[in-house]
């Protein structure tokens, strides 16, 4: 990837290597089966390091010989550590998500309509996330 690149510095070979070493760790993680939710957390947060890889690439050539090395270096670093923080956020929490529900529109377990093997067969399945059915009958998940 750095063949094409003019210019490269000894800062880009580094933050380039930081990223491409955390692609892999990832892709290392995802090989091991851990559920659904864990592989969404690791596949977002690879397009995240995917991204941040492309970022270096296209910013390079706008910080190369403005202003020294000292500064191209340091936003590069820069740019590194903040892809890398939010690669580590998107591990830890996982993307946002629009099936969740505000708790205050949620049915409580007595309200909840009769669907499809009853108001609770996720719950029953051990489900992490609640399904209920609103008013049109339409499914409904809640995060617990």
């Amino acid at each position: 990837m750095l063949l094409g690149v003019r210019g490269a510095t000894p800062a880009l070979a580094a933050a380039c290597a930081l990223l491409v070493a955390a692609a892999l760790a990832l892709l290392r993680a995802l090989s091991v089966e851990g559920g659904v939710r864990r592989d969404e957390r690791l596949v977002s947060a690879l397009a995240v390091v995917g991204r941040g890889l492309v970022v270096l690439v296209l910013a390079h050539p706008s910080m190369t010989g403005t202003h020294g090395d000292g500064p191209d270096a340091a936003a590069t670093a820069a740019i590194a550590l903040i892809v890398a923080g939010q690669a580590w956020t998107m591990v830890a929490r996982g993307p946002a998500t629009g099936l969740t529900v505000p708790p205050g529109w949620a049915l409580e377990r007595d309200d909840a309509p009769a669907g499809p093997g009853g108001p609770h067969a996720l719950e029953q399945r051990g489900g992490a996330d609640a399904e209920r059915l609103d008013e049109s009958g339409r499914a409904v998940v809640v995060a617990r």
